[in-house]
Formats: C-alpha cells, structure tokens, sequence
C-alpha cells in the first residue's frame, strides 16, 4: 500500500529523490518554486502540477477537518483532477478520495 500523497513518508520519499538527483525538494515555498524554474521544463511543469495540488488540499482539507456537510462535488472533483494531474492516479483513503466519500455521505443525508 502506497502511502498518502500528503502524508509525511510521500513527502520523505519526494525529498530523497529529489536529492539523489542533485535538485532542491519541492515544498511549498516559493523560493523553492523559483528555484526550479530554471530547471528543465517537465520538472517544472511537475513541480507546478504539485502545487496546484497542494493549493486545493488546503483550501478543502478545513472543510473536511472542521465543517464536512460543507464538502461539494465541486470540491471533490477540484481534489481528485489536481491529484490525477500531479500524480497520474487518485490515491486509495486520499483527500479527493476521502472528499469524495463525504459528497456522497452528504448528499445521501438530504435525500432522506
């Protein structure tokens, strides 16, 4: 079982190889962002497909944490293609995953 794409082994693993191949990690940071962008181009565009992932965990992971009868189809759907983009599959107990499965708890709580 592969880890969560947010949890701290996929971060640790993103590290590593990031330093066996002689480059800065990617993080959140923007120095970092600038950084890359004077690598090649498909490690930017990665590096790019990565933050816009990360941008939408952190603007839906609250709702889920603190409010989860908020989470939308629209949230979920923003989850799971910024997670197709950047790692060309949706995680198994992922956040679009998990995001997913409480559209569906939601919209199963209205219907009856």
């Amino acid at each position: 079982m592969r880890p969560g794409s947010d949890s701290m082994a996929a971060e640790a693993k993103r590290v590593a190889s990031a330093n066996e191949q002689g480059r800065t990690p990617s993080t959140t940071s923007a120095a970092t962002t600038t950084a890359t962008s004077t690598t090649n181009p498909s490690t930017q565009s990665a590096v790019h497909r990565e933050q816009n992932f990360q941008d939408a965990v952190s603007q839906v992971q609250p709702k889920l944490e603190q409010d989860p009868a908020s989470i939308t189809e629209e949230d979920a759907a923003l989850l799971r293609s910024r997670e197709v983009r950047a790692h060309g599959g949706s995680a198994k107990g992922g956040v679009a995953a998990t995001a997913q499965k409480q559209v569906a708890q939601n919209q199963g709580a209205t219907n009856n």
